[in-house]
């Protein structure tokens, strides 16, 4: 920002002016909304990045592939260190990796398991 300065504007070699003005004034972006999902808790939507929900004031416990907060529709946990995942995420992630993120031990595929009651783990 010092060379775009008025005083320093004609100090630029014209080749390399428009390049530095390019860089010093980048134009506004827009910041896209973040996607929301409903609060495990009370159903509640809230950003799917947010673990406490401000309409229930319960802490929501996040996703280890992706640190999403958990949803009741797609929850499950892993196999050796029963931490939860968001079950589309975990599987993919396992089907590359083959390890856990969190517990770093070996999965195997077969053995991920969609939960039907994830309230019991609330």
């Amino acid at each position: 920002t010092v060379l775009v300065r008025p005083e320093h504007r004609n100090n630029i070699d014209a080749a390399y002016k428009k390049k530095i003005e390019g860089l010093v004034r980048k134009p506004d972006r827009v910041e896209e909304d973040e996607m929301t999902s409903p609060c495990p808790n009370c159903r509640a939507e809230l950003p799917e990045t947010e673990l406490d929900c401000p309409s229930c004031k319960n802490s929501i416990p996040y996703c280890i592939v992706s640190g999403r907060h958990m949803e009741l529709t797609d929850w499950t946990s892993c196999p050796s260190c029963h931490f939860p995942a968001l079950h589309s995420l975990f599987t993919k992630y396992i089907a590359t990796e083959q390890n856990c993120p969190m517990c770093e031990q070996a999965i195997d595929p077969k053995t991920i398991v969609k939960e039907s009651n994830p309230h019991a783990t609330l």
